[in-house]
C-alpha cells in the first residue's frame, strides 16, 4: 500500500519518468500473458491473445510502463472476472490499443463514475483483496504517457477496460543508436510481492 501511494503522489506530481525507447508491442503482450499464466492456471481461467494491425513492428514508449498498466488490468480481470480472459492488443495508424476483456459481473453505473478515484474499489470487490490504487495509478500513467485508460460494460457480459496510446515508430536513426552501442542492453526486473 505504502508503495502505491508513493507511485500515486509522484505520478500525480509529474515526478515520474516515462521514458521513451523502441519497444515490441506484441512482445509487451506476450510477456504479461505469460506472467499472469500461473495465477489463471490456479483459477482455471484461459487467457487468450487477440491482435490486430502490425503490433510485431517496434513502437516508441515506456514499456515498463505500459506493462504495468497491462498486468494490472490482467490482475483485476483475474481476480474480479469469470471464464476467459482476452488480452486484445491493436495498432490503428496513430493509436495503440490494448484492451483486457472479462466475463465477470462487469461495470455497475456507480463503478463508471468513481473506479479510477484513489481507494475506491467496484462493487464486485468486495470479496477479494486489493487497495483501489490500481486503476486510479494505471490512469494517471495512462494519461502521463498522452493516452487514457477507460472501463465499460462488454455488450455479451463483462468488462472491457482499453488504454489507448498514441503510436509512434521509431526513426531509422533512433533504431540505429541501440545497434551502435556495440554491447548487449540487460535489465533486470525486480517487484516485491510482500
Amino acid at each position: 500500500v505504502v508503495d502505491d501511494l508513493t507511485e500515486l503522489g509522484a505520478v500525480e506530481a509529474e515526478r515520474v519518468a516515462i521514458v521513451d525507447a523502441a519497444y515490441s508491442p506484441l512482445h509487451l503482450a506476450e510477456t504479461e500473458l505469460q506472467l499472469a499464466a500461473p495465477d489463471a492456471a490456479r483459477r482455471s481461467r484461459p487467457l487468450t491473445l487477440e491482435t490486430d494491425g502490425d503490433t510485431a513492428a517496434e513502437a516508441l514508449g515506456d514499456a515498463s510502463r505500459i506493462a504495468q498498466v497491462v498486468r494490472n488490468l490482467l490482475t483485476n480481470a483475474l481476480r474480479y472476472g469469470d471464464g476467459e480472459t482476452t488480452l486484445r492488443l491493436t495498432a490503428a495508424a496513430d493509436t495503440l490499443t490494448f484492451q483486457v476483456l472479462d466475463r465477470g459481473p462487469g461495470l455497475t453505473a456507480a463503478d463508471q463514475t468513481r473506479l479510477f478515484q484513489p481507494f475506491v474499489r467496484g462493487d464486485a470487490a468486495a470479496k477479494a483483496e486489493g487497495t483501489g490504487l490500481g486503476l486510479s495509478l494505471s490512469r494517471r500513467l495512462a494519461q502521463r504517457m498522452g493516452g487514457d485508460l477507460t472501463g465499460d460494460n462488454r455488450s455479451d457480459g463483462g468488462a472491457v477496460f482499453t488504454l489507448t496510446l498514441p503510436l509512434r515508430r521509431p526513426t531509422g536513426e533512433a533504431l540505429r543508436s541501440f545497434s551502435e552501442a556495440g554491447r548487449p542492453l540487460r535489465i533486470l526486473l525486480a517487484e516485491d510481492t510482500d
